[in-house]
């Protein structure tokens, strides 16, 4: 079965592009920080391959995804706990000069970025609610403020 999802702690042994290519840039720099001995608490990544897949599937989710983003939750609350933070940093951009770009392509853009947020909060929710307590925080992503000119990012 492929893998799809990456525990932070056991991220593959493989260079910092390669990583890059696997975990996006945001995983990459997460590895590269556990690699020289900085504390980085307990999560995982969903790869850029499960990504893919996911657009080769007509948008439907690789076989086997869910059941091992569950087992990666499971995980992560078996070291910490059931989170009462949740932080969720979508990634999903247009590519491209602003007169260039297809308004259906940031529909689609869109669309993830919401998605993945509606998906984390009631899953958080499930967990968080039974407590009475907890806390979930979108944050945005920073390329286009990083000096990507030919990124829109929502």
């Amino acid at each position: 079965m492929a893998i799809w999802v990456y525990n932070f702690s056991k991220t593959p042994k493989k260079g910092k592009a390669e990583l890059k290519n696997l975990l996006g840039g945001k995983g990459a720099n997460l590895a590269e920080m556990i690699k020289i001995g900085l504390p980085v608490p307990p999560g995982f990544n969903i790869s850029t391959e499960a990504c893919n897949e996911f657009y080769k599937r007509n948008k439907k989710n690789p076989q086997g995804l869910d059941k091992q983003v569950k087992l990666a939750i499971q995980q992560v609350e078996k070291k910490i706990g059931i989170q009462n933070v949740v932080l969720y940093n979508p990634s999903a951009r247009v590519r491209g000069k602003i007169n260039e770009i297809n308004i259906s392509q940031v529909k689609e853009a869109v669309n993830i970025t919401v998605l993945g947020a509606f998906v984390t909060a009631q899953e958080a929710a499930k967990r968080m609610v039974p407590q009475k307590k907890g806390a979930i925080f979108f944050t945005g992503a920073t390329a286009s403020i990083k000096g990507f000119p030919e990124s829109s990012v929502f």
